[in-house]
């Protein structure tokens, strides 16, 4: 793996959009891999190289489905050290809570007169409470 400094690439899986009672997709999930270019580049084209071109964009859902393209997965997985992939689930009932939170406290708050009651809401992250990963 190259010393260039890493980049964090990430993708939802089971995003049914705003419908977060949908009964058959009820977990929501997000992962991410950091690393750097060339060898997100490298891994991608590996993939690629190993599954038909009629392929197109190596997706999951479309790689799991051949022999190949989960041939062409289980080749660059390896390459992965430890700590550089990371996954978050959750159940989308339990998304519907902070949904409501985030709407109601934080989005009524930033755009109402209340800021000199609760205080002010970081804007963006890196600011206030919010950390960066």
């Amino acid at each position: 793996m190259s010393e260039e400094v890493p980049t964090v690439y990430a993708d939802e899986s089971s995003n049914s959009g705003e419908n977060l009672l949908d009964a058959h997709q009820p977990v929501f999930a997000l992962a991410a891999v950091q690393l750097n270019a060339a060898d997100a580049q490298a891994m991608v084209q590996s993939v690629l190289a190993a599954v038909p071109p009629r392929q197109g964009e190596p997706k999951y859902g479309s790689l799991a489905k051949s022999r190949q393209g989960r041939a062409a997965l289980m080749s660059v997985l390896p390459a992965l050290q430890e700590g550089m992939a990371s996954a978050f689930v959750a159940h989308k009932r339990f998304m519907i809570v902070a949904k409501m939170i985030d709407y109601l406290v934080v989005e009524l708050r930033r755009n109402s007169d209340l800021g000199h009651v609760c205080g002010s809401v970081p804007a963006e992250p890196g600011h206030g409470g919010w950390r960066a990963w």
